[in-house]
């Protein structure tokens, strides 16, 4: 397996996990106050929305050439961070 395969299984494995996370995130959410509850919604679909920009590029990197693939890790890296943040503070303050 070359590292091309072995990065983009390593990203949806994480995003695997943050499926699993999301539904979690969503009935915490729901269980919350009224505005709380508004300000936690956002940001799941905050999280669905980098979710889905991943997917997107991990589909066009299957594809792509060896420099096309690493453009794209250089744009999915960051969504990675960011989503990853996201998710660990939305975690620290559903808990």
């Amino acid at each position: 397996m070359g590292a091309r395969e072995e990065y983009r299984e390593k990203v949806e494995a994480r995003m695997k996990e943050w499926d699993a996370k999301m539904d979690q995130l969503r009935a915490k959410a729901e269980q919350a106050g009224a505005e709380a509850k508004i300000k936690y919604m956002e940001q799941v679909e905050d999280l669905k929305a980098k979710r889905e920009a991943l997917k997107k590029e991990l589909e066009q990197m299957k594809s792509a050439g060896e420099e096309a693939w690493q453009e794209a890790r250089s744009r999915i890296d960051p969504l990675v961070e960011q989503a990853s943040g996201i998710f660990d503070a939305l975690s620290e303050k559903l808990k």
